[in-house]
């Protein structure tokens, strides 16, 4: 049986995607529970975690944070 992370604020995700490595911050979710978070691309200095320049923030569906291809696999807690 898979265990489940449930997404919470300040959690870092891995985008699953052979062609690059692309890390997202989650910054928040929806209160009313609609299902959407919204996500900021992030970087790491070698010391902390830092938006990436020339990246906005997006809304994307809760559902994708499942660690299956094409979606976001959970990378580590809030820092």
């Amino acid at each position: 049986m898979d265990h489940v992370i449930e997404a919470k604020v300040g959690q870092i995700w891995r985008e699953i995607d052979p062609r690059f490595e692309r890390h997202v911050r989650i910054e928040a979710i929806d209160p009313r529970g609609n299902g959407w978070a919204l996500i900021q691309t992030v970087i790491f200095d070698g010391t902390i975690w830092k938006q990436k320049r020339r990246t906005g923030q997006r809304e994307v569906l809760l559902s994708r944070f499942n660690g299956k291809r094409g979606n976001y696999a959970f990378h580590m807690e809030a820092p």
